[in-house]
């Protein structure tokens, strides 16, 4: 009778030590998750998150995409419709917005859904209020960066009227050449030495014509401009013989991104790339089909310690381009904001920076800002 009492008290004692066991790592469990939701440990956890995204971004030029939204140099760039330290946040509040498909970056856009949407745009008031000409395009712009990826049917078609411009137009044998020069302030700061140089961008008559002088030593010229082929064809075109001023040139016909896609899978099974100590890219931004691509490319086509000779214009508001760079859907559907600059140019040491208004731009009814920017590539791993 005493050994089943004494049981009876062993068993008790166990199931209250097992009891208390479980009241305190409750009690614990509550506590880690209050310590987890203080402003403290967020701050850690965000700090944490960025220093990971240099880490793994550490080639800049890299490819890394995660939730709704992609790395830019260390940032997070979250696609239309989306926020966060993650792009984990699904904005409901963007009105103007409401033409638009769900997750536009992930469908396929086709003739139909183009003119569904635009239809329903056009209806829209609050679409009509954002951007009247253009509505369309609100479903690829983000507040924070701008329009800076676009489908490729709208790019194409950009791209073809890019160059039936030019047919048009056979009696004009530069674009802006003067201007930039003025903006550069006569290129006076770039070396009488340089082993090559890479343009992008480079339409039918070039920037890096002006560079090209007796007095500077240039050894290789290439030029990167998906149009090259169609535009040899034109009487106007600075390099219709596969020369420049006299100069050999080498001419890559393909896109920027198509470029980059080409670029990793070289690096990946060869370990291989051609990498230039110059490069020049000047007003190109709104011809491209992704404008993160186009960045990364600048980049990674760069050598270290490589120069670059950069021109480019940002808008606070999409809408703000139509002025200068006409219809969205026409020409110019990308429109970029100061925020993607400013991110692309800290990656280079200053070497000369000029945020003025040309003479040009001075009289013009167009309200333009841009900056003219040459530097030196910082290393890959800073």
């Amino acid at each position: 009778m005493w050994q089943l009492f004494s049981r009876r008290q062993q068993q008790k004692s166990i199931f209250i030590v097992i009891f208390g066991l479980f009241i305190t790592s409750l009690i614990g469990f509550f506590l880690l998750i209050k310590i987890l939701n203080s402003d403290d440990i967020k701050t850690v956890y965000l700090t944490s998150f960025k220093s990971s995204l240099s880490r793994c971004h550490c080639s800049k030029s890299s490819l890394i995409i995660f939730n709704h939204g992609e790395c830019f140099f260390d940032q997070p760039v979250c696609y239309p419709g989306f926020i966060g330290d993650q792009c984990e946040i699904k904005l409901k509040n963007e009105t103007y917005r409401s033409h638009c498909p769900i997750d536009t970056h992930k469908i396929q856009w086709t003739r139909s859904l183009i003119k569904q949407t635009k239809k329903k745009c056009l209806q829209s008031k609050y679409a009509q209020q954002e951007w009247n000409i253009s509505c369309i395009f609100l479903c690829f712009y983000h507040r924070l960066t701008g329009i800076t990826q676009i489908p490729s049917i709208f790019w194409h078609k950009s791209l073809n009227n890019e160059l039936d411009y030019w047919k048009e137009n056979p009696m004009i044998i530069d674009d802006r050449l003067q201007e930039h020069v003025e903006g550069f302030y006569g290129y006076k700061i770039i070396p009488l030495k340089i082993n090559s140089i890479v343009e992008i961008g480079a339409g039918p008559f070039t920037q890096v014509q002006y560079l090209l002088t007796p007095f500077r030593l240039i050894k290789q010229i290439t030029l990167i401009e998906p149009n090259a082929l169609n535009y040899m064809k034109l009487n106007n075109c600075a390099y219709r013989g596969g020369y420049l001023r006299g100069y050999p040139i080498s001419i890559i016909a393909e896109s920027i991104e198509i470029i980059m896609k080409n670029r990793r899978q070289e690096k990946s099974f060869l370990n291989s790339s051609k990498y230039y100590s110059a490069l020049i890219s000047i007003n190109v931004i709104e011809h491209v089909n992704d404008a993160l691509e186009y960045f990364r490319g600048l980049y990674d086509l760069l050598e270290d310690n490589g120069l670059l000779i950069f021109h480019e214009r940002w808008f606070d508001y999409p809408q703000q381009g139509d002025c200068v760079l006409q219809n969205a859907e026409y020409l110019h559907p990308i429109r970029i904001t100061k925020w993607i600059i400013d991110r692309f140019l800290n990656q280079f040491e200053t070497l000369y920076i000029n945020f003025n208004r040309t003479k040009r731009q001075i009289y013009s009814p167009c309200f333009e800002q841009g900056v003219y920017f040459i530097g030196r590539k910082k290393s890959n791993c800073v």
